[in-house]
């Protein structure tokens, strides 16, 4: 007689080999090993939806995600190993619910607002700066920002 593991178990759930498991920020997929074992391997990023549902993100797919009137264009990375999310722009949404996509490194007005988009070392993270004086674009150049 041989034993056959048919699935994973997380968080008192069972799945089946092929299946993928939304666990957090991230999804992994149920795999059967060489050995005949079976673990969770990564395999997806999860968005969570305006209405809070969850969605499941493969590996290179992209999408907006944040509150209020700054937001960041997300996308998953990642294999067999590892996986991950990285923001790669900025984005700000003003009253009427038009987005703008700014690139790290880069500010720009919005009225009395200024967005300013930091590029770190593997992603990017902004602010927004409401009532602006009027130089504060050239009062921030020095931190490496330019006016995009």
């Amino acid at each position: 007689m041989r034993l056959q593991l048919m699935g994973c178990l997380e968080g008192g759930k069972k799945y089946q080999v092929g299946e993928r498991i939304m666990f957090g920020d991230y999804v992994y997929q149920c795999i059967r090993n060489p050995d005949a074992s079976v673990s969770r391997e990564p395999a997806g990023c999860v968005e969570t939806a305006k209405d809070g549902s969850k969605i499941d993100k493969k590996y290179g797919e992209r999408w907006t995600e944040g509150a209020a009137n700054l937001k960041f264009v997300w996308e998953c990375k990642g294999d067999s190993k590892h996986v991950f999310k990285n923001a790669v722009q900025c984005v700000y949404e003003d009253a009427t619910g038009q987005q703008t996509q700014l690139e790290g490194g880069c500010m720009r007005r919005f009225g009395t607002s200024v967005v300013q988009c930091y590029k770190g070392e593997s992603s990017v993270y902004g602010q927004v700066i409401d009532d602006a004086p009027a130089d504060f674009e050239e009062r921030s150049k020095p931190v490496g920002l330019k006016i995009c």
